[in-house]
């Protein structure tokens, strides 16, 4: 059995030997591509943990939040950088090679393609501001914090001429509560575009959308070269960038992206404390102790990116819940992460509960009859799992833990909860969001891995490269072009020198909510 990385100058390598020489050749590709991918979530983190105290405490000011984010990312970011493998072991079975260095190609693609995303999605982003539906409320929510740093917003009924008990302040999206407004959903997702709102007012907050989209697609690019295997990664980008809901919600000041960032980057990070500290506990010590505390240390991180989900949307609950089971297979197993998992989740997830209880009660109250139920699954999954801890402790799973166990079960149930009972008003392409945290990644790394494995069958079967290779073109473009077909809207016209042409006539190429921030500015011009 394995007993894990080795330690050298430059961090761990997955595949490395006792002593600080590595077995294999290192990857730096690899190496970057693991770097870039979790950096979106980890600068996030900081911004969320430094905010909500500061907000909390009617602090949440341009100037704060720097002194306090700007230390904590450099803290995060240097410990969780640090210490990432450059290489994954095959979590399911794939026949042909095993893991292998990840070429400079690879990385680039992945990187080219979120690039892109984000200038296409800048493009075309949204001007959503007039409260209709969940962007614009976030945007004003985000506008009222940046500009005055605390909440609830007083009602200020002299404002409109009359202190008539009449006048209502409640709506859409904010509710009259005593004599304050309280603004509808969780906190996370305004912080962060308070931050467009100090950089350069609602153009730069709206900005931040693509944004966060291209970090979104670009975290996904590692998941996927961490569980498909570096050569598909791209492909597996690249589905994802084209599919509409991805590139709907990343156009506007949808909360998805963010919580996409948190979750995937979540489980890039517990991927990593698995494949740097392969094995039971006794051997991570065998193996060093720098190799056991760095493995304990980007399990807490990735723990803590899981719990930060609840701060920006509260259904994130539920796409956590398999981490509790699986931290329990972790302490059954002996594994040296399964409690600074377990730790750094609940960190996160009481920064959810404090959001929820203190600023954004109304929207809890709510939605009850749909939270009550998923809090009350929770705690039954925790007395589940401490109960089979305490049964089953000492006698199994003794084994290397497989980077797939994790995402299998959380892409698993968010895909089944989701598709049953996706809690939200059939109205496309709005409710499409829902697909976005977990359904469609978890779909795409499925498909795309069931792609690496038919073509590595072959490989190990004897069969020459050109029926690989058009194997492999054929398993892309059932990937690539239904979702871009839908996406882009893609046909055939009459017309044209030959009386036919191909014509592009989707949601992809059409800005939505155009002209928003004009119509407000000339509006409150007005005399």
């Amino acid at each position: 059995m394995s007993a894990g990385p080795g330690i050298t100058a430059k961090g761990l390598s997955a595949d490395g030997a006792e002593g600080g020489q590595p077995a294999v050749p290192a990857s730096p590709a690899g190496r970057l591509l693991a770097r870039l991918s979790v950096l979106p979530a980890l600068l996030a983190m900081a911004w969320l943990l430094a905010g909500l105290p500061l907000l909390l405490a009617g602090g949440f000011t341009a100037v704060l939040m720097l002194a306090v984010s700007i230390p904590l990312a450099v803290v995060l970011v240097v410990l969780g950088l640090r210490w990432l493998p450059d290489r994954w072991p095959t979590g399911l079975p794939v026949a042909g090679r095993g893991s292998g260095g990840t070429p400079w190609w690879a990385t680039a693609s992945v990187v080219v393609i979120a690039i892109g995303f984000g200038v296409q999605q800048m493009i075309y982003h949204s001007q959503q501001i007039i409260v209709a539906r969940d962007p614009a409320s976030y945007s004003q929510f985000a506008a009222w914090i940046a500009r005055h740093g605390s909440l609830p917003i007083p009602q200020q009924r002299a404002a409109f001429g009359a202190t008539h008990q009449a006048l209502q302040f409640g709506g859409l999206a904010f509710y009259q509560v005593g004599h304050t407004v309280v603004p509808q959903f969780m906190a996370g997702l305004p912080m962060v575009l308070a931050g467009g709102f100090w950089l350069g007012g609602v153009t730069a907050a709206v900005a931040f959308a693509p944004l966060l989209g291209a970090c979104a697609v670009l975290t996904f690019g590692g998941l996927a070269i961490r569980l498909t295997g570096p050569r598909w990664a791209p492909l597996a980008t690249l589905v994802l960038a084209v599919t509409m809901p991805e590139q709907f919600t990343s156009r506007s000041t949808y909360s998805e992206p963010l919580a996409q960032i948190l979750f995937l980057g979540g489980l890039c990070l517990v991927i990593d404390a698995l494949t740097v500290g392969r094995g039971s506990a006794a051997e991570a010590g065998r193996a060093g102790p720098g190799t056991a505390r760095a493995s304990q240390l980007l399990a807490a991180l990735g723990g803590l990116a899981l719990g930060l989900t609840l701060v920006v949307r509260i259904d994130g609950l539920s796409d956590i819940l398999p981490v509790i089971p699986f931290a329990g297979l972790l302490l059954i197993g002996r594994r040296p992460q399964a409690w600074p998992l377990l730790g750094g989740l609940l960190a996160g997830a009481l920064y959810g509960l404090v959001d929820g209880v203190l600023l954004s009660r109304p929207y809890l109250a709510h939605i009850s009859n749909s939270l009550y139920p998923l809090v009350g699954l929770t705690v039954v999954v925790a007395a589940g799992t401490a109960l089979a801890v305490l049964v089953f402790r000492g006698r199994c799973l003794q084994g290397r833990a497989p980077s797939w166990t994790l995402p299998l079960m959380a892409f698993g149930w968010i895909i089944v909860t989701v598709l049953l009972r996706p809690a939200i008003t059939p109205n496309h392409p709005w409710a499409s969001r829902r697909l976005v945290p977990g359904v469609l990644p978890g779909l795409i790394l499925l498909a795309v891995w069931a792609s690496a494995w038919l073509v590595g069958w072959l490989r190990e079967h004897g069969y020459d490269r050109v029926l690989r290779a058009g194997l492999a073109t054929a398993c892309a473009a059932l990937l690539v072009l239904p979702a871009a077909i839908t996406a882009y809207g893609l046909g055939i016209r009459s017309g044209g020198p030959a009386g036919i042409r191909l014509a592009a006539n989707g949601l992809a190429t059409r800005v939505s909510y155009p002209g928003e921030i004009g119509a407000v500015n000339r509006m409150c011009a007005a005399p």
